[in-house]
């Protein structure tokens, strides 16, 4: 069962990843602007979310910087195929 922690820590994991820093230093309530994400990071990133969890979200999604990870985790919920359970 796929819930939003499972998917915020993959995003937290994909985004240390793409920074170079532990995930233990990103904060998931920061805003996403602070992880300078450009337009080919946020399409490599929902490339990458299609494939880990069969969800299409478009790149954009990751360029609002006001969203925060966990936020993004949530927003990315109802999307799940098993309905988000």
């Amino acid at each position: 069962m796929t819930t939003p922690p499972d998917i915020e820590r993959w995003l937290l994991l994909y985004l240390a990843v793409l920074g170079g820093e532990p995930v233990e230093a990103l904060d998931p309530h920061a805003p996403l602007s602070l992880h300078d994400l450009d337009s080919f990071d946020a399409v490599q990133m929902s490339v990458e979310l299609t494939r880990a969890y069969g969800v299409s979200v478009e790149p954009e999604f990751f360029l609002d910087g006001a969203r925060s990870i966990a936020e993004a985790a949530a927003a990315i919920r109802p999307y799940l195929g098993d309905g988000g359970a």
